[in-house]
């Protein structure tokens, strides 16, 4: 009776090892294809974060600032000091970009997404306004010639009060009604040539 007892356990004891035996395997193969079948999504995802675009801190802040869109091409920039030094910072910054749209849609999209044509003043740039910032950048370092060339269009003028455009804190003022005051940022979209100039200078 023993006997039988014992090879009762010893059988039951058998299919239950089976069982989880069994059991250990289809969890495996399961994993495994979930593995695999998750493959394609992760191949995906790598491609797509290596074609993400990585900017510089002054890129990134004027695309964030002006709200210019990621696949809106920067064709042309300088930036310099590129670095801050190590005790003023990044004195007498000057930086300027193009960026160019590919289509009309592209450009009116971008019109619309920032009410530039509610918000943005009409071009030409005041000369008042302009020998300002010819003065604040007196070794014509942002190039504002760009803007003399275009025909037609939208700009839009701004100052920190020489707080600096960098800073967290700033608050931007635009004209109008303030002109330029000792640093400006200023971007001019030419609606001929689809393509949006920006410059900015701190003569600090």
């Amino acid at each position: 009776m023993a006997y039988l007892s014992y090879e009762l356990f010893r059988t039951g004891l058998a299919r239950n090892l089976n069982r989880i035996i069994l059991l250990g395997l289809k969890n495996a193969v399961n994993s495994l294809l979930a593995r695999v079948a998750f493959l394609p999504l992760l191949l995906v995802t790598i491609a797509v974060s290596g074609c993400t675009p990585e900017y510089t801190q002054d890129e990134f802040f004027i695309r964030g600032h002006l709200r210019i869109p990621t696949d809106v091409q920067m064709v042309s920039f300088f930036a310099s000091p590129e670095e801050p030094s190590r005790f003023f910072g990044r004195e007498n910054l000057i930086i300027r970009a193009k960026f160019k749209f590919k289509d009309q849609k592209q450009f009116d999209d971008f019109l619309f997404r920032v009410n530039v044509t509610q918000t943005w003043n009409v071009l030409p740039v005041p000369d008042r306004i302009y020998m300002r910032m010819e003065e604040i950048d007196r070794f014509h370092q942002a190039d504002l010639k760009q803007i003399d060339g275009m025909k037609d269009g939208y700009f839009q003028c701004e100052t920190s009060m020489g707080n600096g455009f960098m800073k967290p804190s700033t608050t931007f003022v635009k004209y109008p009604p303030q002109d330029p005051d000792k640093d400006f940022l200023i971007a001019a979209a030419d609606t001929e040539a689809l393509e949006l100039y920006v410059a900015l200078k701190q003569d600090y």
